[in-house]
């Protein structure tokens, strides 16, 4: 057994082993970190095992003894929803983080705004072009305030083009109404503006001391604001120098701020002349100018050809009838005044006359004549484009149809095919739709015409074919107003229907005797007042016309005025208009007048002749009829040949007379001619001439004209050498006359068969006419079979 050692050299041997292993013995815990010292290898043991335990994978049995308790079902199936709407919910961030991101790689960067790019150039860069571009920009955009300083600097610098643009703005800006009101800064920079010759300024300081500005505390200063207008006329700016020279034109030709001055205003509309690409003017500033020009010094003789080119580009001529008409009188060399110095033209002629026949039919047909026939002034293309305006425009008119086939048919040299006469009436009968026109092809074709023979079988079918389409329109309740007016008319006229005067009235009053009838019936009042007052085939009843015309002609329907005035001058009532009346129908007279009526305008002169409801007034009379008798109005020509022929009147003038009333024979006026007749019969104005008396009332008798047959059936029945007396051959002018006259010239021929006059008595004849006027209306052939009468019954 060993010798223990002694306890000293004990300790000293332990203390020394600790002290030798003590540098390379040292714990560590399970994932390898030194550990405080301890001298129990079971505890380095433990740890490297519970480290080895704690790396090794856990084995399914493991959690049998030390698990928890497992969740309910309820709670794992809340934990999976739960779980499955996290999963779903992050699998939406990515997909939108995503789309996000592909949005951001597909859209380019916003680019800063126009704007923001012009002062990013004017703070960076002190580019002055890019701050004038940005001070313009800020005023285009409303945002004037903001564009102050920059154009202030424009202004300042007086560098630009447009420094006068801007001081322009800024004037705008600082005057009242704008975005900083400033009386002070909007003068001066007004005047600065002026300075630097902006148009817009001159012409706001030039008007402002033409006018004067209250607001602005300016006075007026006409001679510096004229002075700074004749500057703004005759700049390049298009707007401005024009309106100048409106302005300056005005002032000079009426003398607006001061004494008129003709030549300035006549400077100032050549200057205008050549500021317009077609170099005319205002239609009143050519008007204008023609005056001016005419009182200047030298007047037509120097200054023709400038007055005629004012006249001729007039475009108001197309608006104004009476300025159509005077070109018309100038192409074809009627106008006194141009005439020495304006050659005919008759295709200017022409062209100014078919914008009168637009207008004013009346007026048109008057001229018609010399672009129609043969002559200096003859333009056969040009007159049937007047012819076919005028047929658009008065559709019923005869005149238009006859006039173009007698045009066609004589060709007068013109271009004209062969046959186009019968072409053009082949055309117009297929394609009338209206029963107007098939009337008027008609009434040419019954008449025929120079070159054109008669052709009454065709007439006739074409006239039924009107007929039939009136009533048919009428039955149907299509256009009865207007079928119902042809009809009558025809009826009136005894044309394709018998002569019905009751038929006539019976369709007038069931379309045009209402109280109040519309626009489109007032010319069946007319025609209904016509018959009335002429007594075709009823009792002459004046006050029945005046009622019927009284409604139409107050709602200013000029033929209802005409008629009117007509009715008055010719009133046979044996009430007597009062003086009311008198000037009522001058009223009417006077407004038809003006309206372009030509029947009115003689009547109105009838008025001033006579005194009718105004001042008597024969010089204004004679003037109306001399102007009618110069454009070639029938009517006026009879009238002013009465007062000629008239010895006992202040302006006898056979010679004169006769003139006149040769016109109005050749135009084809049955008064006209009758007059023509008396002439040749009495010796006015020519030698006297039975034969030739004769021939012209017997033609006039033909037509129509009553007394023009009495004249004649007197001459053939009375001492007239050359004229053998032929009584059978009055009777028969009498009898074809009569039969279309009113029932007191019916009557009338009733007294000449009773031997009252030139006639033999013949009762048998005179009873069977008078029988017919009673039937029409005359009341004195009613009383002869009264009893204890002339034709009393048995």
């Amino acid at each position: 057994m060993a010798t223990p050692l002694p306890s000293s050299l004990f300790r000293l041997g332990v203390t020394f082993s600790l002290l030798a292993a003590a540098g390379s013995l040292r714990a560590k815990d399970a994932y390898g970190n030194n550990t405080p010292w301890t001298n129990s290898d079971n505890t380095i043991r433990a740890i490297q095992s519970e480290r080895a335990r704690a790396e090794r994978p856990g084995q399914w049995w493991q959690s049998f003894g030390n698990s928890p308790a497992p969740a309910s079902y309820r709670e794992q199936q809340e934990l999976r929803r739960r779980q499955a709407a996290d999963a779903q919910r992050a699998r939406d961030e990515d997909e939108a983080w995503e789309r996000h991101q592909r949005m951001i790689e597909r859209t380019p960067p916003k680019p800063v705004s126009y704007r923001e790019y012009l002062e990013s150039r004017v703070r960076q860069q002190s580019d002055r072009a890019a701050q004038e571009e940005l001070a313009f920009y800020l005023v285009s955009i409303n945002e004037p305030v903001a564009a102050v300083s920059h154009l202030e600097m424009i202004v300042f610098l007086k560098r630009s083009p447009r420094a006068g643009e801007a001081a322009w703005q800024l004037f705008r800006i600082a005057a009242p109404g704008g975005a900083q009101p400033d009386a002070a800064r909007a003068a001066k920079y007004l005047q600065a503006a002026v300075a630097l010759r902006n148009p817009d300024a001159m012409f706001a300081q030039a008007h402002q001391w033409i006018f004067g500005d209250k607001k602005a505390a300016i006075a007026p200063d006409p001679a510096r604001g004229l002075a700074l207008m004749d500057e703004v006329m005759r700049s390049d700016s298009g707007w401005h120098n024009r309106k100048a020279g409106d302005i300056l034109f005005n002032d000079y030709a009426l003398g607006v701020h001061g004494p008129a001055d003709p030549a300035k205003a006549i400077a100032v509309a050549r200057h205008l002349r050549t500021l317009t690409s077609n170099g005319s003017l205002e239609h009143a500033q050519e008007d204008a100018l023609v005056e001016l020009l005419t009182a200047s010094p030298g007047g037509w003789a120097e200054h023709h050809a400038e007055i005629l080119t004012a006249l001729e580009s007039n475009f108001s001529a197309l608006l104004d009838p009476v300025k159509a008409e005077r070109l018309v009188r100038i192409y074809l060399g009627l106008d006194p005044e141009t005439k020495p110095y304006a050659p005919i033209n008759p295709m200017k002629a022409a062209e100014a006359l078919r914008g009168l026949a637009r207008m004013d039919p009346e007026r048109a047909k008057v001229y018609l004549p010399a672009i129609l026939l043969p002559g200096p002034t003859h333009h056969g293309q040009g007159a049937f484009s007047v012819l076919e305006k005028l047929r658009e425009q008065q559709p019923r008119e005869v005149l238009w149809i006859r006039a173009t086939a007698e045009l066609l048919a004589n060709a007068y040299g013109d271009t004209f095919a062969e046959g186009s006469v019968a072409l053009y009436l082949d055309n117009l009968e297929k394609k009338s739709e209206t029963p107007a026109q098939l009337l008027a092809v008609s009434q040419f074709l019954a008449i025929g015409g120079q070159g054109v023979p008669a052709q009454s079988e065709r007439a006739e079918r074409i006239l039924q074919r009107a007929v039939s389409a009136l009533r048919a329109q009428l039955a149907a309740s299509r256009a009865e107003h207007t079928a119902s007016y042809e009809l009558a008319r025809l009826h009136v006229l005894g044309l394709g229907v018998p002569r019905d005067i009751p038929a006539a009235i019976a369709l007038l009053k069931s379309h045009g005797s209402s109280d109040e009838p519309p626009a489109i019936l007032y010319r069946h009042r007319v025609l209904l007042a016509s018959i009335y007052l002429a007594g075709y085939g009823v009792a002459q009843n004046p006050r029945e016309a005046r009622s019927l015309l009284e409604y139409p002609a107050r709602q200013g329907f000029v033929p209802a005025q005409a008629a009117y005035a007509e009715m008055a001058a010719t009133w046979s009532d044996d009430e007597p208009l009062d003086e009311s009346d008198r000037e009522q129908a001058f009223r009417y007279a006077k407004a038809a007048a003006e309206s372009g009526d030509t029947s009115a305008r003689l009547t109105l002169a009838q008025f001033y002749q006579d005194g009718f409801g105004t001042a008597a007034d024969p010089e204004l009379a004679l003037t109306i009829y001399t102007d009618g008798a110069n454009a070639s109005v029938p009517g006026a020509l009879v009238r002013l040949a009465a007062l000629r022929l008239d010895e006992s009147g202040p302006w006898h003038d056979a010679k004169a007379g006769f003139a006149a009333a040769q016109r109005a024979a050749d135009l084809g006026d049955g008064e006209g001619t009758f007059l023509l007749g008396r002439c040749y019969e009495e010796g006015l104005g020519t030698a006297p001439d039975n034969a030739r008396a004769l021939l012209v009332y017997e033609q006039n008798a033909r037509a129509g004209h009553w007394g023009s047959a009495v004249a004649a059936a007197r001459l053939l029945t009375v001492e007239a050498p050359p004229i053998v007396p032929d009584a059978k051959r009055a009777l028969a002018i009498l009898e074809h006359t009569a039969a279309t006259a009113t029932n007191a010239q019916q009557f009338n021929f009733v007294q000449l068969l009773l031997g009252e006059a030139f006639l033999p008595e013949d009762k048998a004849t005179a009873k069977r006419w008078a029988r017919l006027a009673a039937d029409n209306g005359s009341e004195p052939a009613e009383w002869l079979f009264r009893p204890g009468e002339l034709f009393e019954p048995k």
